[in-house]
């Protein structure tokens, strides 16, 4: 699985008023209302807004990072006056991985749950989700629109109300030569061609760059592109043309080829991996993604319920997960253990010391296992056996309203008579190099999450939730916590999986009596409950510490298929009516020869 990391984006706007900028990890955007300005700045030749027009290319089967890799001179060549990603997307759903669906998408501004498009077009809804050529018949009756196709279903489909239309069933150089004769002969507003070879060869031989045949399509495709470059340029009128160039990729075959077929993140997904290039002659260059596949971490929403700990002491709710002789450390042993948790009530009662999760005694005294303790605003750390612990505060400030994830790996080297641990606070290192003398530790106590009576100065307990309780038999390294600390599932690919010996989501809900346990071993808990105060606390929260499951926020943070039409309508000058009621949003990030107003 890949390293996700955060996408700084620059230059975003969307077609209605975004409600915030989308938190840390991107930087703020200038709004676009639903149409655009009334004029447009010139650039140096005098152009004005009226003289727009848009060629529109798509490719079917020509994967991103495959095509980012094997580099094509004439797609390349228009890179340094593009906002463009390689790790874009055909769209936001999992039917966007077919072809039909990701076609219309891309021509329509709607996801496939509202166009019905599927497999096939038998259940579509065009008539209320239309493509780009219907709405600027009846948007634009002036503008002439011209389409060019190499699959029979896109053409009956998605160019029916093309002014110009022409099918070249499963001939790709028939298809750059009828848009050629187009800009040589024609004054479109909107010229459409699609290639479907790329993708022939993908499904025969494979979608990868190092594949002759798959990197033959490539570079023939790329070819035809170069030749109707060729043509635009030489049109009579270029001079006094403003041309925005869209070239953009879609599904990638019916497997997905990463780490066998298993991806946590839809950006992981090489079905829909597609690319995405916006150019004009005058455009900044920004190559949206270029750190890598973008985190969830401050897009989608950590979004689920788990159980309110709360009360006190022996009256309080918790959990307790089952003695087991893994939890032992023994010579030549190690083990991680992993969970995050949230405080909701910030003012500890009592004495301040808040249990999380523990199979050990009370502070020093014969701690024989572990304990994990809220301390004032830092997390308390005990681990030992009988007559020996470690003790640490974290140096990390966690009392703050936030989610957090805390872990703490250690290991029991053979020989050494020295437990060694490191704790980590979001994945990151905190307290390094721990350790203390030991013969074992064999816990007498089950592991308690939540209300622990037997802990000195428990006093009466704030609410706080505690999910995603992990245990691993061998210490987990640094990269591999860093890695994965902020998921709040794991993946059956992740590394490690072998070693994962219990897994409590802690999320099972009303009516549950018991916690499962998603592991391979299906040690379910038991949820202690004497006062009867049990009840499940639903949550939303965006966390810069949490990288769940994608949203729909997560798939606008770098363009995909819905965006298209969009960024057309945009281009074209096109009042966009709200009922419309499009799902894509507009990209830019401005002009090199002129500065747009701060209301554009």
């Amino acid at each position: 699985m890949m390293l996700l990391k955060n996408i700084q984006q620059k230059g975003r706007t969307g077609m209605l008023l975004v409600a915030a900028c989308i938190l840390a990890a991107f930087a703020c955007n200038k709004t676009v209302v639903n149409d655009l300005p009334t004029s447009y700045p010139a650039d140096g030749n005098g152009v004005e807004s009226q003289n727009r027009k848009v060629l529109y290319l798509i490719l079917d089967g020509a994967e991103g990072q495959q095509i980012d890799t094997l580099a094509p001179a004439n797609i390349s060549s228009l890179l340094k006056t593009s906002v463009y990603t390689w790790i874009g997307m055909s769209g936001a759903n999992n039917k966007d991985t077919v072809l039909p669906g990701a076609w219309a998408s891309m021509m329509t501004g709607y996801n496939t749950e509202k166009t019905k498009v599927e497999l096939g077009f038998d259940t579509a809804n065009l008539e209320d989700f239309p493509s780009i050529t219907t709405r600027l018949k009846s948007a634009a009756p002036g503008l002439r629109t011209a389409g060019y196709s190499s699959s029979k279903l896109f053409d009956e489909y998605l160019l029916s109300d093309a002014t110009e239309k022409k099918l070249s069933e499963g001939d790709d150089a028939a298809v750059a030569a009828n848009v050629i004769n187009n800009l040589k002969n024609d004054s479109a507003g909107l010229i459409i061609g699609q290639f479907h070879s790329i993708a022939q060869a993908g499904d025969k031989f494979g979608y990868r760059h190092n594949i002759p045949e798959y990197a033959k399509a490539v570079a023939s495709v790329d070819g035809y592109i170069g030749q109707i470059l060729a043509a635009m340029k030489a049109r009579p009128n270029y001079k006094n043309e403003n041309w925005l160039i869209v070239l953009a990729s879609n599904e990638n075959g019916k497997l997905d080829k990463n780490d066998g077929g298993d991806s946590t993140s839809a950006y992981n997904d090489t079905r829909r991996n597609s690319f995405i290039i916006y150019n004009n002659p005058r455009f900044i260059a920004e190559n949206i993604g270029r750190d890598g596949t973008p985190s969830t971490k401050g897009l989608s929403a950590y979004n689920d319920s788990a159980l309110l700990l709360t009360g006190s002491g022996s009256n309080g709710v918790s959990v307790s997960i089952p003695q087991n002789d893994m939890y032992s450390v023994k010579e030549g042993q190690g083990g991680t253990v992993e969970f995050k948790f949230k405080i909701l009530d910030l003012t500890l009662k009592g004495s301040g010391y808040l249990n999380l999760v523990a199979n050990g005694g009370g502070f020093v005294t014969n701690p024989n296992g572990f304990s994990v303790w809220v301390d004032g605003n830092t997390i308390k750390f005990f681990m030992g056996d009988n007559a020996h612990y470690i003790n640490s505060n974290s140096a990390a400030q966690i009392k703050d309203g936030n989610w957090h994830t805390v872990c703490f790996a250690y290991d029991y080297p053979k020989g050494s008579g020295k437990l060694y641990a490191n704790l980590y606070i979001d994945g990151v290192l905190d307290r390094g190099d721990l350790s203390c003398d030991i013969t074992e530790i064999i816990p007498k106590k089950p592991i308690t999450i939540g209300c622990s009576p037997g802990q000195s100065g428990a006093g009466n307990y704030t609410n706080y939730l505690v999910t995603d309780f992990r245990f691993w038999n061998t210490q987990l390294p640094s990269d591999v916590i860093a890695l994965y600390n902020c998921q709040n599932e794991i993946s059956s690919t992740s590394p490690y999986i072998g070693n994962l010996m219990a897994s409590y989501r802690l999320n099972d809900g009303n009516g549950s009596t018991v916690i499962k346990d998603k592991s391979a071993n299906q040690l379910d808990a038991e949820i202690l409950d004497p006062s009867k105060l049990a009840s499940w606390q639903t949550f939303n929260d965006v966390s810069n510490s949490i990288c769940p499951a994608p949203d729909q926020n997560f798939y606008k943070a770098t363009p995909n298929g819905l965006d298209i039409p969009m960024q057309i309508y945009q281009w074209l000058g096109v009042v966009i009516d709200p009922v419309w009621n499009l799902e894509g949003q507009y990209w830019t990030n401005g002009y090199t020869d002129v500065q747009l107003p701060d209301n554009y």
